[in-house]
């Protein structure tokens, strides 16, 4: 089987759609599948290239030259691929493609990738959520209407998507692929259970992009009102190109009197995430909306209990290790109060728990299958 998987880019050092895409891409290929990429936008960077897939398109983005748009749609027209995996619906590159795919008869699936769960849209400005519905209503409907098949990867996308009886049929949940040092990392760590956070510190660990989105603010609050013991502290890890977000990180910090005890830090890519994530006692991702906050899985395949909202679509975590709380400030200290309670016995416990929900949903065994019901005829 031949598939093409057709993305906005596939450059960035950290993780998010592309990480997604490449990681899924790996899998494919251990699958017997032959993969190739294609990008819209910008040039494939080098580890797109490391994984020694042969992609269809080299260099820049097919839309760069007149030429490789015409011969990625000859090839569409010409049936050489068995499905057009798309990533994404905000991309007007794409309405071409999947006009192709129809008028060939080429099957093309999509990957929504959380692009139309409404808390996404109600957190853009007026004008940007209006432009989007727009788009939504005429193109992205047109879209999802021709696919073959949908996958989303969270539960809070299905049950949306399920409200339209005409979609509900096509949809698809499969977890995203984690990356596998995650796993490999998991039999090899000490901290694992009751010896996390045995050193001078318990770490509250955040790795994601510092958005207001992210419940970065409420955090922060949140941390300085559950009052905990001075050994108790809160790094804010990830990248942020808003300066002025990030003077607001810098005055709430300030504000709450906690300055000696929040620490914000650039991120971390890579094998060294894996290091990062068992030096903390506990992860925490408050976020507004997520599809489905892959961090919280990386983090609970190391056995970190997790704190977060129910807009990750994980509403089962509260279950199997982890807390689930709402947004907001008074949410999060209460959260954290109740961590910060356990005995070392529960502690253990929630680690083990929750290492063993992610394992069963993430594990190749688990989502092969699943892969290849998805491109089943």
């Amino acid at each position: 089987m031949k598939i093409i998987h057709v993305i906005e880019s596939l450059a960035g050092a950290g993780g998010g759609l592309p990480a997604a895409v490449k990681s899924l891409a790996v899998l494919q290929e251990s699958m017997g599948y032959t993969v190739g990429f294609a990008a819209t936008a910008m040039k494939a960077d080098a580890s797109a290239s490391d994984t020694g897939m042969v992609r269809h398109l080299k260099g820049a983005g097919f839309f760069a030259s007149l030429g490789r748009k015409l011969a990625f749609f000859r090839a569409i027209l010409a049936h050489e691929y068995d499905f057009v995996h798309v990533h994404g619906l905000w991309n007007l590159s794409f309405i071409a493609i999947c006009l192709c795919c129809k008028l060939s008869g080429t099957k093309y699936v999509v990957t929504t990738h959380g692009q139309l769960l409404s808390t996404i849209l109600r957190a853009d400005s007026f004008a940007k959520r209006l432009k989007k519905q727009l788009y939504q209503s005429i193109v992205g409907k047109a879209i999802l209407r021709s696919a073959y098949k949908v996958h989303v990867s969270s539960e809070n996308e299905r049950l949306e998507f399920l409200r339209n009886p005409w979609l509900a049929k096509k949809v698809n949940l499969i977890p995203h692929i984690i990356d596998p040092i995650f796993f490999s990392w998991r039999d090899n760590d000490a901290g694992a259970g009751a010896g996390a956070g045995a050193g001078k510190f318990k770490d509250i660990l955040f790795v994601g992009r510092l958005d207001p989105r992210k419940g970065v603010l409420d955090l922060i609050e949140g941390f300085a009102q559950s009052r905990l013991a001075p050994e108790w502290r809160l790094r804010l890890v990830g990248p942020s190109s808003d300066v002025a977000f990030m003077d607001a990180i810098s005055n709430a910090i300030a504000a709450a009197g906690v300055r000696d005890r929040v620490l914000v830090e650039s991120p971390v890519y890579g094998d060294l995430r894996p290091a990062l994530y068992a030096s903390c006692y506990v992860f925490c991702l408050p976020s507004y909306s997520e599809a489905p906050g892959l961090v919280n899985i990386e983090a609970a395949l190391l056995a970190r209990p997790v704190v977060t909202t129910p807009y990750t679509g994980l509403f089962d975590i509260a279950d199997s290790g982890g807390v689930l709380c709402g947004t907001g400030a008074g949410a999060i200290s209460a959260a954290l109060n109740q961590v910060a309670n356990w005995s070392p016995a529960e502690y253990q416990a929630r680690s083990q728990r929750i290492r063993q929900w992610a394992e069963s949903m993430h594990s190749l065994d688990a989502l092969v299958p699943s892969w290849r019901a998805f491109y089943s005829e």
